[in-house]
């Protein structure tokens, strides 16, 4: 009998519910084991310490895994950050700059396919030319799927910080498409669509 219950044990840890960024800083804070947070990637369990998942992380690239050593409720200590999005690939960042609109107290944008198919597309090929601003004439606007439309277009290249930047960012369009890509050169290009 003992047996059983031990085992049912590990069982129910096996299958626990993943812990919430909040509830795993608290758990790291709590054990004083470092918390590795996994940003835009899947989670893994790291040896001695407390793991989450999160889908971005306010100044950090969009797919890494960060790991920081909590020292109050609203502190702690930056110890790594591995970087893991694919260079040339490009990355959905309207999360991201949902964000940082919402930081500064505008409504988010709502999420238009046909604009984040072309955001993706545009900045991939500015990642893979090294073009650090628009694509020149109506470059950018074709790049946008047959049947989707936009009104403007911003972008931005500058060194990989986590953060989201372009034209038309923080300006009161409704529907928009936003993607980055992180370019052999090392520099993040992001793309935004907006209607």
């Amino acid at each position: 009998m003992r047996i059983l219950l031990i085992a049912l044990a590990f069982a129910g840890i096996a299958n626990a519910e993943p812990l919430t960024y909040s509830e795993a800083w608290s758990a790291s804070l709590k054990s004083g084991k470092p918390l590795v947070v996994f940003v835009g990637v899947d989670e893994s369990k790291r040896d001695g310490s407390v793991t989450c998942r999160v889908g971005w992380l306010n100044g950090y690239p969009a797919k890494c895994v960060v790991t920081l050593r909590p020292t109050s409720n609203d502190r702690c200590s930056w110890v790594s950050t591995e970087d893991k999005t694919p260079a040339g690939a490009a990355v959905d960042a309207l999360d991201l700059l949902n964000s940082q609109r919402s930081a500064r107290g505008l409504p988010p944008f709502i999420r238009d396919e046909g604009l984040s198919q072309a955001a993706a597309k545009c900045a991939a090929h500015r990642a893979a030319n090294r073009i650090s601003g628009h694509c020149g004439g109506s470059g950018d606007f074709a790049f946008l799927p047959d049947g989707s439309r936009a009104e403007a277009a911003g972008c931005a290249c500058w060194p990989n910080d986590g953060t989201f930047g372009a034209c038309c960012a923080y300006e009161r369009w409704a529907r928009a498409g936003a993607a980055t890509c992180i370019g052999a050169d090392g520099r993040a290009y992001h793309h935004l669509f907006v209607r």
